[in-house]
């Protein structure tokens, strides 16, 4: 069982309603990853991998996490005053081509030259005013602020015609190490001071 199946089934206990029926294995083999891969030009993460290899999932989740400066403290899930809603995104579908339908739908344009997907970085949530990508080049999840979409290269100096530079600028924004630890966050509700609601 990967860690990612372990997450999932977490996340089913505890928000049964969120699902119209049990998880049902995915569809996706490694050879429709492949071709995922080859279309958009970047290999996953193996996280990534195992995350849509494991469960068909619904296209939009939303969550609430708690946190606690005290990562040994227990969470009041009736204080939203110590929680975020997190929206979480997932482009699998059942098909390579709704797979790639549903990530260039949520896709964000960073520059007149390149979209966030282009540049290497797969929306996977909104918390709290923040879009979340995965790098499917270092396998990190990182965050942007939705104004500085559109205000890196003005204010910032960011050249949007330069891939490296816009990289450069979002991967200084890390979130979490890798995807595993974003669905860790996601699943099990919890986030510990480091994260939230300030990050």
């Amino acid at each position: 069982m990967s860690k990612a199946t372990e997450y999932l089934d977490i996340l089913q206990k505890k928000e049964p309603q969120m699902f119209q029926e049990p998880l049902q294995k995915s569809l996706f083999t490694e050879k429709d990853i492949g071709e995922i891969e080859h279309k958009l030009k970047y290999a996953f993460p193996k996280p990534y991998k195992d995350f849509l290899m494991a469960y068909k999932m619904p296209e939009k989740c939303v969550v609430r996490v708690y946190y606690s400066d005290d990562i040994s403290a227990s969470y009041d899930e009736e204080d939203d005053s110590e929680s975020m809603e997190v929206e979480w995104f997932n482009p699998a579908g059942n098909t390579v081509e709704e797979f790639l339908q549903n990530a260039a739908k949520e896709d964000d344009y960073i520059s007149d030259d390149f979209s966030a997907l282009e540049a290497g970085f797969l929306k996977i949530a909104e918390i709290e005013g923040y879009h979340i990508y995965l790098d499917l080049v270092t396998g990190k999840v990182v965050r942007l602020y939705h104004e500085e979409l559109w205000e890196m290269t003005v204010v910032e100096g960011v050249d949007g015609s330069d891939k490296e530079e816009i990289r450069d600028y979002i991967l200084d924004n890390e979130l979490c190490p890798d995807f595993y630890d974003f669905l860790k966050v996601v699943c099990t509700h919890e986030i510990n001071g480091e994260l939230g609601p300030n990050y």
